[in-house]
Parts: structure tokens; sequence; C-alpha cells
């Protein structure tokens, strides 16, 4: 695994194998974009493992686990970790490594929606507002939705 991860380049580093992790994996592998996974716990490690994706076990905070999975050649960074203060540090890391990464940071508060962009990120996810959000699209303009999730799955068709 160690040899197929030194080969990748304008890949995508998952920070983080919790729930979004999961489904950005999922979603990744499906669009057949190159990507790793960094997680510290033995047990997500193994369910990624178990889904025939690239792994490193570790703390991603640290460079020497950001170096090894390729953060100098790979193109974007999604760090989804539930703690915004790891998320930002992470950030913070990964642009001092590679000034040129796309990087994507998930918030928890939206306090901590400026720290991350000032330490590097160049979006922030809020998954609580964006959740809200939706759901209020849903009370108040279901029509609306169901229209743009419509044209969500036909594009998805048609770019399969």
């Amino acid at each position: 695994m160690s040899r197929d991860i030194e080969t990748l380049k304008h890949h995508v580093i998952i920070c983080g194998f919790g729930r979004i992790g999961q489904i950005l994996a999922r979603q990744l592998s499906d669009a057949k974009l190159p990507f790793v996974v960094i997680d510290s716990d033995t047990g997500r490690i193994t369910q990624a493992e178990a889904g025939g994706y690239l792994v490193r076990m570790g703390n991603a905070t640290d460079e020497s686990i950001l170096l090894a999975v390729g953060i100098e050649q790979a193109q974007t960074l999604a760090t989804v970790l539930p703690d915004d203060a790891a998320n930002v540090f992470i950030t913070l890391t990964a642009r001092g490594l590679n000034p040129h990464l796309t990087i994507l940071a998930r918030g928890e508060l939206p306090s901590t929606e400026k720290k991350l962009r000032l330490a590097g990120a160049n979006k922030v996810v809020l998954p609580a507002s964006i959740s809200a959000q939706r759901m209020t699209h849903m009370i108040t303009r279901p029509a609306s939705l169901d229209f743009w999730i419509r044209i969500m799955v036909d594009e998805a068709w048609v770019n399969c």
C-alpha cells in the first residue's frame, strides 16, 4: 500500500474517516478519483481498508504523516474531523507543506470559519448550517428543493 501511495499525483487526501470522511471516500471512489485516507483509529483504518481504499494510520496534524501520503503532489486536502482545533492545525500544516493545495475544511462552530480561512483553507463547510438550511428549504420551498434534487440526480446519470 505504501508503494501505491507513493505513486499518487494530483490526488485527494481525506483527513478523518468518520461519517463525513466515509461518505466523501465513497463518492470519490465512485467518481474514480485517486485519494488516500488518514485516520488514527485502528477500527476506522480497518474499515477503510475493507472498502479497498488507500490508507495511512496516523495523526494528520503530524507533518511526517502528511508527507508520507504525498501532500507535496496532492491536489486537494479535505480535513473533516469533528474537532475544530485539529482541523485548523491540519490546515495550517498542510498550507505550509503545499502552498498550491486546495484545502477544504469542516467546521463545527460558525466562529471557526474565520480561523480556518486564516489558517489557509480555500473552502469551509459547516455541516450543521448546511443541514439546517436544507431542512428549512424542505419546509418553506419543498417544490423547488424537489426540482433541484431531480436536476442533481439527472446530472449524476448523465455523468455515469
